[in-house]
């Protein structure tokens, strides 16, 4: 890092550089200069050096009182979007130490919020609200990007969730998201069932269901693995449970066999 240039016993306009005194929040360099008129102020060096500020404030101070202040436009009952505009808020301004005029307005959602006039008078647009439009315009275009990932949300869920749970088990688990996909759009390897498991998402006051089948593994033995596995229904999934396809099918066969004695 460069060494910091002293900058001391340097005029910029009605200003002389003192001394370096502490920097501010945002580490940057300052000054104690003394103005002409005889009062002190702390100013960036950047200020100084880019001919920003010249004096302690008395130069804009004598400025305005030879051309005058320009009269402020009335914007009492005036509507900005959203803001109705009640009154002059001087304390604001008073507060704010500006020489642009304050107004409190009143927002359509109750709110009520001090702006300085040119942004509520800008060209082109100024501001609209307390700040709710802008908040209701960031959740509606989230909710339009949501709604139509969510079903890639919904995909990465039940992934993660079927691979923590074959960690639990000490299950190897081979599947990638792309394998998964394929399998929760499938139909039931048994049964032939269309995606019935509903896996819920929700955000904020909207509610996004996606439909899948789960994963059923062939042999209960084996980890998930693209041969043994096979997209599988609930129903299908409860009924083989600890089951091997064997079994499975052999138990089939015989609740089959007895609804036809029944004549079901």
């Amino acid at each position: 890092m460069p060494a910091l240039k002293d900058i001391s016993g340097q005029r910029f306009g009605r200003l002389e550089a003192i001394k370096r005194v502490n920097n501010t929040k945002y580490n940057r360099t300052q000054w104690l200069c003394k103005c002409d008129c005889g009062k002190e102020k702390v100013v960036v060096t950047s200020s100084l050096t880019l001919g920003l500020t010249k004096s302690c404030g008395c130069l804009h101070k004598e400025s305005m009182a030879k051309t005058g202040k320009k009269r402020v436009k009335n914007l009492d009952g005036q509507r900005f979007g959203r803001l109705l505009v009640l009154e002059r808020d001087y304390k604001r301004q008073q507060e704010r130490s500006s020489n642009s005029s304050y107004w409190k307005c009143k927002c359509d959602c109750g709110n009520e919020k001090s702006f300085c006039g040119p942004s509520l008078t800008r060209k082109g647009g100024g501001t609209q609200s307390c700040g709710c439009l802008s908040k209701e315009m960031v959740a509606e275009r989230n909710a339009i990007l949501f709604s139509k990932n969510h079903g890639v949300v919904a995909q990465n869920a039940i992934y993660y969730r079927y691979k923590r749970m074959a960690g639990l088990r000490d299950l190897n688990f081979d599947l990638s998201v792309k394998d998964l996909r394929s399998f929760l759009q499938q139909d039931c390897f048994y049964c032939g069932s269309k995606p019935n498991n509903r896996h819920r998402n929700k955000r904020k006051k909207m509610i996004y269901d996606y439909m899948y089948n789960g994963i059923d593994r062939k042999d209960n033995k084996k980890g998930y693995s693209l041969d043994n596995c096979v997209p599988c229904c609930k129903i299908c999934n409860r009924a083989k449970d600890v089951m091997s396809l064997k079994e499975f099918e052999e138990w089939i066969k015989s609740v089959h066999k007895k609804f036809a004695k029944k004549g079901v």
